[in-house]
């Protein structure tokens, strides 16, 4: 399963880049959007009677409710699987995805040749993390 937040469209992204995946796989993806930390608790229950492994995207809303999130689902037995290092800090089993300190490094190699080397931004191409970071709780 899926909860993730209804108003962050790289939230929507990701679950159809879950979606997609899991079609192709033999999974079945069951989402639930929330888009307040009011709906958080609500739809928790709800997600976490249907699936047996919950993944966590990037959000803002999924990150600072990640200790509910992997309490709630700890109590019913259902790992939590992070998009982030941050999701296993705030209880998740495990994260494979982004490392913000690798992104900002990255960001600022990209600075570093605006800033010494002249280099027009518009000029650049847009740079995403090619690797992942394997964090386990």
């Amino acid at each position: 399963g899926i909860l993730y937040n209804t108003s962050e469209i790289n939230s929507e992204l990701q679950v159809k880049k879950a979606t997609d995946l899991a079609k192709e796989k033999g999974f079945e993806i069951i989402s639930l959007g929330v888009n307040s930390s009011n709906d958080m608790s609500q739809g928790l229950a709800n997600i976490l009677q249907n699936v047996d492994v919950l993944y966590t995207p990037t959000d803002n809303l999924i990150a600072s409710s990640m200790p509910l999130i992997s309490e709630k689902a700890i109590e019913k037995g259902i790992p939590v699987i992070g998009a982030e290092k941050a999701h296993v800090d705030g209880g998740a089993l495990a994260a494979e995805g982004i490392d913000y300190y690798n992104l900002g490094f990255q960001t600022g190699i990209m600075a570093s040749e605006i800033i010494a080397n002249g280099k027009n931004p518009k000029d650049m191409s847009v740079e995403t993390l090619k690797e992942t970071t394997l964090v386990i709780n």
